[in-house]
């Protein structure tokens, strides 16, 4: 490559021996080291030479360390690490400047290297794009000088890093100097051409330009380029002289722009005093905000009434004889290219332009110096109040402003224009075909055929400065009011569909509406507007022109509006009668509605709803809880007490022994056979309205005790306890009339330690002493206690909803005026048949489902 360091090895044979010390000398015109000093020499070392390279004389002196015989072909390598540099305008085919030396026997000894590689170089070249529009087609223009000759056949190619476009064929390019075909390689961004005339020859360090247009598609980089990229490439295979890979000498760059925002404020009494806005394609905030305080704030302030009206009847003058100027004011004058309704821009989109254009002094502003040509005609056929120009001629604007006469600039052209109205447009709608209008904030209008009356004029659409205030309902403005006109100007169905810029606030709780401004007041609309998923605009329908804007309003749920829980059901059995000072809770079933409260969405209000549920269920199931435990303490404090009781009356009547003795065997008896049934049994926790067993009652009167086990099996074991418990035996009464009686507590033997039933919650009463008493005593006296109990009751029946009577239940205190009525789990019919023995407190109830132990019912 021309002008780079290089390796370079001479290949020669020399006719003569080359004795030790011996010099051959190679000259290198244009050969150098970059930036040496004068005098500056580099010594190197090959395989039998030490070289020296003299950089004033452009020579090597290579110096032999051995005898080298004649004809010996040598082949010597000067590295690189001498840092010798080829020459920059080249080196052409067998060029004949280049001579190699030597000195043999006094006799000096020259020729020319008879042969030697071509290095091309390219003496220039440059690459320049129009227009500069990043990311859009462009033209290519390449132009090149190349040392060497260039023939049919020779080929350049171009290697455009970033840029883009589709890959394309039949690139032709015509010039004085040669013809170039080619093809452009989107894949590896590269350009090729080929010079196509085989008779042609392009002499050396000839121009050559190359011009690709912008209709096969190459573009530019989508981003800002900066000028001479260094991956921007040319190289040449011709065979004059070949140039390998090189960068562009110059290359043009791009920049991209975006529309800036930014605020200008007057002081001081200017006829355009107060706050402004600058909008302008730039390539960074600081550069827009530069132009605004600047160059902006200079124009804007030379702005003076007397100058505006001047300027106003100039332009008004092309409307027509009938057309003037609609007067000097704010609206009409202070605006300056980027300031107010002369705005560069409305979005990004709209600085698509061409930086070759140029620059504001000082900025990276780019130079936009033409109107848009759909503002310049509206400023002639706009009418009413906003309308620049009055009685102007229809479609003098148009005919006036046209960018072919070079007053304006096309919208969306690569110049760039100014004139984008952000609050304020007017558009004239064909009654039959319809139209739409758009302002650059987004609101405007869609009409369909058929609906603009043929006398309303020209639609306007105008952003109102001042901010909505809330409603009397309450309800927030959520956008800017827009006025649209003309005022009053009603429509059939369907209707005229408006679009409203809008600001969501995030709340919850609320949805977006329109509202009217009605005689000063903001009103509901009666339409729901709607917005597009796709491009987020929203839209209502309206039947008539006026001010509208976008409101939050707080959902709200009709009055008759209800949300049903799901059901919250209690398994529980039914309730007994119980004692007044502690109520049964009452069980809920079914569903319980609600009306959600006012701004409280539905779905917060069935999250309150089932919590609610939740709540009553977990108070139900700890009100159960609490009466079972309550039952089972007072079962427990209660045998305590009647176990006590009837020891005393049994003292009192001087029954002690044999009694003692009989509770004595019924007790060990109860223990052990209780323990091992209860074993087997399920717990007494399932929720059934019954008694689970009541085998350990034993009833006066011989027969079967109540009991309302769920199962064949649980009423088999209560039978069976019952037969392991006594033996009967007959006996003839005073009457002969035979009757079964039943031994009660037979004998049983004594035990070392008693069974203990896990589930008693009394002290096991002490053991009857041997000896005292005995079966045949016992025997009668029960009958004696069975003839004092008077049976006047049918056999019980443990109904669900409670106990009636137990009067056959055979009691120990049977001493006259002291009888104690059978114990009963529910108020008895009759006031006398209360326990007064027992606290009201105490009293078991049958609530929690099942009795837990018996064992002091005899």
């Amino acid at each position: 490559v021309a002008a780079q360091v290089s390796e370079i090895t001479l290949r020669v044979t020399l006719q003569f021996p080359l004795l030790p010390a011996a010099n051959i000398t190679l000259t290198l015109p244009w050969f150098h080291v970059r930036d040496a000093a004068v005098g500056t020499t580099v010594a190197f070392q090959t395989a039998r030479f030490n070289g020296k390279w003299l950089n004033d004389q452009a020579r090597v002196e290579l110096v032999a360390r051995a005898l080298i015989n004649a004809s010996e072909p040598l082949e010597i390598a000067i590295p690189s690490t001498a840092a010798i540099r080829l020459p920059e305008r080249g080196l052409s085919t067998n060029q004949q400047d280049l001579l190699v030396s030597s000195v043999y026997a006094g006799a000096f000894y020259q020729v020319a290297v008879a042969k030697s590689e071509p290095i091309g170089i390219f003496k220039s070249s440059a690459l320049t794009f129009h227009p500069k529009v990043v990311g859009q087609p462009t033209m290519v223009k390449l132009t090149f000088r190349l040392a060497s000759e260039m023939v049919a056949g020779d080929s350049v190619e171009v290697f455009l890093d970033g840029f883009g476009g589709a890959s394309v064929d039949g690139i032709v390019s015509v010039s004085n100097t040669a013809t170039l075909r080619g093809s452009w390689n989107s894949k590896v961004t590269t350009l090729y051409l080929t010079v196509d005339a085989p008779t042609i020859r392009v002499p050396p360090d000839t121009e050559v330009t190359v011009t690709v247009e912008a209709s096969k598609g190459i573009s530019l980089p989508p981003l800002s380029m900066p000028a001479n990229l260094p991956t921007l490439l040319l190289r040449t295979d011709a065979l004059a002289g070949p140039v390998e890979w090189g960068r562009v000498q110059v290359a043009e760059g791009t920049t991209s722009f975006k529309c800036f925002t930014e605020k200008l404020s007057l002081t001081g009494g200017s006829f355009c005093g107060g706050n402004h806005t600058v909008r302008v394609c730039a390539a960074n905030r600081a550069s827009a905000s530069t132009y605004a305080q600047g160059a902006a704030r200079q124009a804007m302030s030379a702005i003076t009434a007397e100058g505006c009206q001047e300027e106003g009847e100039a332009l008004c003058a092309n409307g027509g004889a009938d057309a003037s100027f609609g007067g000097a004011s704010t609206k009409r004058c202070c605006r300056s290219p980027g300031v107010n309704d002369y705005s560069m821009c409305r979005t990004d989109a709209d600085c698509k332009v061409d930086s070759g254009q140029g620059y504001f002094p000082g900025t990276k502003v780019v130079k936009i110096e033409k109107q848009c040509c759909a503002y310049c005609a509206d400023l002639l056929d706009l009418v009413g109040d906003n309308a620049y120009c009055r009685a102007a001629a229809p479609g003098s604007g148009s005919a006036h402003c046209s960018a072919a006469e070079g007053v304006c600039a096309a919208d969306g052209s690569v110049a760039g224009c100014y004139g984008y109205p952000f609050g304020f447009v007017s558009a004239k709608i064909d009654p039959a075909s319809g139209g739409s209008a758009r302002t650059a904030s987004g609101s405007g209008i869609t009409v369909p055929p058929g609906v603009w009356p043929a006398t309303a004029g020209p639609a306007t659409i105008t952003n109102v400065e001042e901010p909505a205030q809330p409603a009397a309902d309450g309800s927030m403005p959520a956008g800017q009011p827009v006025f649209f006109g003309p005022t009053g100007t009603v429509f059939p169905e369907p209707g005229v569909q408006l679009a409203l810029p809008f600001t969501p606030s995030g709340k919850a709780g609320v949805e977006l509406k329109v509202f009217k401004l009605v005689n000063g007041e903001w009103k509901m609309h009666p339409f729901t507007p709607s917005i597009d998923p796709v491009t987020g605009e929203l839209t209502c329908k309206t039947l008539s022109f006026s001010e509208y804007a976008v409101f939050e309003v707080v959902v709200i749920v009709a009055s008759n509006t209800t949300t049903t829980a799901p059901p919250v059901i209690v398994t529980t059995p039914r309730p007994v009668d119980a004692p007044g000072d502690r109520p049964l809770p009452v069980a809920i079933l079914g569903t319980t509605p609600f009306t959600e409260p006012f701004e409280i969405p539905v779905p917060i209000g069935i999250i309150a709803g089932a919590l609610a549920g939740v709540t009553v269920l977990v108070c139900c199931v700890l009100g159960v809880y609490l009466a079972r435990r309550r039952a089972h303490l007072a079962a427990a404090h209660r045998k305590l007490h009647k176990g006590e009781n009837l020891e005393s009356l049994l003292q009192a009547e001087d029954r002690r022994p044999s009694m003692h003795s009989l509770l004595s065997g019924r007790s060990n008896l109860l223990t052990g056979r209780k323990s091992d049934a209860r074993a087997m049994q399920p717990s007494l926790y399932e929720v059934e309205p019954s008694l689970l067993i009541q085998s350990d009652l034993v009833m006066a009167d011989g027969s079967e005790p109540p009991s309302y086990a769920n199962s064949e099996l649980a009423r088999e074991d209560a039978e069976e306890m019952m037969m392991a418990m006594g033996r009967t035996s007959t006996s003839q009464s005073n009457d002969e009339t035979p009757r079964i009686s039943v031994d009660l507590y037979p004998p049983q033997p004594q035990r070392a330690q008693p069974l203990v039933d896990p589930g008693q919650d009394f002290l096991p009463v002490v053991p009857a002493q041997p000896g005292k008493g005995g079966g045949k005593e016992v025997e009668a006296q029960a009958a004696r206690l069975r003839s004092q109990v008077g049976v006047t009751t049918e056999q019980p029946r443990l109904r669900a909803d409670g106990v009636g009577q137990q009067a056959d239940m055979m009691m120990g205190d049977q001493t006259p005026g002291r009888e104690s009525p059978a114990p009963s789990f529910a108020p008895s019919s009759d006031a006398e048949d209360t326990d007064d023995d027992m606290p009201s407190v105490l009293k078991p109830s049958m609530h929690a489902g099942a009795l837990d132990d018996q064992d002091d019912i005899i």
